[in-house]
């Protein structure tokens, strides 16, 4: 289940919030937040036969939202953190890539709470050469 009104898409929100809830804004419509983010630190690594190759990867950094997410008695800044494994096939010119990753992203503490939201993506991709 997933509070009205967040800024997030659906994910697990974990975290013991002090006085037992999260202040959520309870705006008519949709309230939509939007961010910047820098991911400096990233670490991958592949292996395998030139055509067909598993890759894994660890990665981090930080987004700056236009409000306070995922509720409204946290930060507007967040850091992020997400580890995968996929698979990469090599084909003239590109990279195609499946795979999971798993993505927490939090406030560290930097808000009058800190809900943490962790996500499970499949992703797909391709990368020119």
């Amino acid at each position: 289940a997933w509070p009205a009104g967040t800024v997030l898409g659906p994910a697990e929100i974990h975290a013991v919030p002090p006085r037992g809830q999260w202040r959520v804004p309870r705006a008519a419509g949709r309230t939509t937040g939007r961010a910047v983010g820098l991911r400096p630190l990233a670490w991958r690594f592949v292996v395998g036969p030139p055509t067909v190759q598993l890759e894994s990867e660890v990665a981090g950094g930080a987004l700056l939202f236009n409000v306070p997410a995922p509720a409204s008695n946290t930060s507007r800044l967040n850091f992020t953190a997400h580890a995968g494994l996929g698979l990469r096939v090599n084909v003239p010119g590109a990279h195609l890539h499946t795979g999971y990753r798993f993505h927490h992203m939090s406030n560290a503490g930097r808000g009058e709470v800190n809900p943490g939201v962790e996500s499970h993506m499949w992703y797909v991709g391709m990368t020119l050469r």
